[in-house]
């Protein structure tokens, strides 16, 4: 083997890590202008939920997806696509970190005036200190690896829920086994309120 070689390797690496941050970059500045192109419309998050999950039980057909919806007349206002994309990246989170031969749980349910999603997963405990867990290229992963989402993925989630007027937070649960994300949304009373809903135009 050639005495460059380990050095190739290495410069190999560097090149595929600097290719993933630039479309991670490239793709959050792709979500943010987005916002000021689709029109808000209102949304109902059980059907959404339902849809989506049937593709990620296809695409998985050996994990245990729970859902579990308290309140299928949530709707609220915003951007179906955002929104879409924001639950998928939760469920992607799910997927990558939870413990084999254990459920993926989303809950939807209302807390008063507000739509309240939940995904909870078995799995490694989030960091003691998550304030940051939302920036962009902040990864509580064990790996390394170039191909490790950089981060984006739950900043993407963030960037979206507050686009909507929401929050999001993380916790680990009581039970010590796992983490729960937790977004939070207006919600509307009449599909043409598309005001109520809190929706930030920027």
């Amino acid at each position: 083997m050639s005495p460059l070689r380990p050095y190739v390797d290495r410069a190999k690496k560097g090149i595929q890590l600097i290719d993933s941050i630039a479309r991670a970059v490239s793709d959050a500045t792709s979500i943010e202008s987005t916002f000021h192109r689709e029109k808000p419309a209102a949304v109902r998050l059980d059907p959404l939920v339902q849809d989506e999950l049937a593709t990620y039980r296809n695409a998985y057909p050996d994990f245990d997806f729970v859902y579990r919806c308290q309140d299928v007349s949530s709707e609220i206002c915003g951007r179906e696509q955002q929104i879409i994309q924001m639950f998928n990246n939760l469920l992607t989170n799910a997927v990558d970190h939870h413990a084999k031969g254990t459920p993926i749980t989303i809950t939807l349910a209302r807390r008063d005036e507000r739509a309240v999603l939940e995904v909870s997963n078995s799995g490694p405990l989030l960091p003691q200190d998550s304030r940051t867990l939302f920036d962009l290229f902040r990864s509580f992963r064990d790996t390394t690896t170039p191909n490790d989402h950089q981060g984006i993925g739950l900043y993407v989630v963030k960037l979206i829920t507050e686009q909507h007027g929401g929050f999001v937070e993380a916790h680990n649960r009581p039970d010590g086994a796992g983490v729960m994300f937790r977004v939070v949304l207006p919600r509307i009373h009449q599909t043409s309120d598309v005001s109520a809903c809190g929706l930030i135009q920027r």
